[in-house]
């Protein structure tokens, strides 16, 4: 009688430029153009998931962000539409960043020299400091340069859709058909289904490229008036969530900080998005503490999806330590904030109680 056994084979995953599975649950994933913030969420933006970026005070560093994340579609040539909603009026394509591709062999470890051997401690001589693991951990093959631009040669070879809202507006604000977010996303889903993103069971096509959607300062004045922003908001996340769940692609979504001052905002935006990663920067934020001196903000972390998983990996939810940002020329550099050590003298000695002697101390 012949074994109705099978051997479990694990479905071929389509290979697709900058995606990669993940470790966890073998999701395909796709770089968010910070290689720290990648680490933070799990290894990447799982592909059909939204990332809403809760905008710091003066919007400068969401607004980096969601250009990383544009720029890194471009390196790996993937399709982009973009929403014209900035508030200076200029398209956030023309001001992406240049990037530098690297050649096989550049990221490779630099062996220390005599000088900066360690002085005590000599078995961890040969490990790496939690900081190196935390930051190199996650090098993608290229670095981007903030003082540069992409050229407009690299601009019209890449698939891009610029939306702009003046085009999307509607007449009655307070009929969902009729608003700026409706036309987005009714032209977001022609953009998946001509673009050949979407994901039919019937037919098998080789998947060989991912969509980007990148919003910015959605909610803003520029999407029409406030007092229907709320309620047209979570109705754009929940119908934006639907188109990627059933598409290659992966959307970044920043919202302005004066509008999730409203009331239950915040807790609805969490429950109609996937990520949710939030900025508060130290500009205009009044006096800093002098231990922030060389970071430009903080950083948290109030919602990773758990796919094919009960819950998120533990290690990425279950960590206390606080996390500080600061942008560097080439990168936006994400750490874990640790007090400096204190170098003084005399701390050791004044900490001692002198009233107890060592006649007092019982083995």
């Amino acid at each position: 009688m012949a074994s109705s056994f099978q051997r479990k084979i694990k479905p071929k995953l389509p290979e697709i430029p900058g995606v990669s599975p993940s470790i966890y649950t073998n999701h395909l994933l796709a770089s968010s153009g910070v290689p720290d913030l990648d680490i933070l969420l799990g290894g990447g933006l799982a592909i059909g998931t939204v990332l809403v970026l809760e905008e710091d005070f003066s919007g400068n560093y969401s607004k980096l962000l969601l250009k990383y994340f544009l720029s890194e579609g471009l390196v790996h040539n993937h399709s982009l539409v973009v929403t014209n909603s900035s508030v200076d009026g200029k398209s956030i394509v023309q001001n992406l960043p240049s990037f530098d591709i690297k050649a096989p062999g550049d990221g490779e470890s630099v062996p220390k020299t005599e000088d900066d051997k360690m002085k005590i401690a000599w078995r961890y001589q040969n490990q790496n400091t939690t900081k190196d693991n935390f930051n190199n951990s996650g090098t993608n093959g290229h670095s981007f340069n903030l003082l540069k631009t992409v050229s407009n040669e690299i601009l019209e070879k890449c698939d891009i859709n610029v939306c702009d809202l003046k085009e999307l507006e509607g007449a009655d604000e307070s009929v969902w058909k009729n608003t700026s977010y409706c036309n987005l996303v009714q032209d977001i889903h022609e953009k998946v289904k001509n673009g050949g993103f979407l994901i039919d069971p019937t037919v098998k096509p080789e998947h060989k490229n991912i969509l980007r959607i990148g919003v910015q300062s959605i909610g803003s004045l520029l999407w029409g008036d406030l007092e229907y922003s709320s309620k047209n908001l979570c109705t754009f996340l929940i119908s934006l969530r639907a188109i990627m769940r059933s598409c290659f692609g992966v959307a970044v979504i920043t919202i302005p900080s004066n509008v999730l001052n409203f009331s239950d905002i915040r807790e609805k935006i969490q429950i109609c998005s996937d990520y949710v990663v939030q900025l508060e920067s130290f500009e205009g934020g009044g006096v800093v503490n002098q231990v922030y001196k060389d970071y430009h903000g903080l950083l948290y972390i109030n919602k990773i999806p758990s796919l094919g998983a009960l819950a998120p990996p533990n290690h990425l939810i279950q960590d206390p330590s606080q996390l500080v940002f600061k942008s560097k020329r080439t990168k936006f550099v994400i750490e874990k904030f640790h007090l400096p050590p204190d170098l003084s003298e005399n701390v050791a000695r004044d900490q001692k109680d002198k009233s107890v002697k060592a006649k007092d101390l019982d083995f």
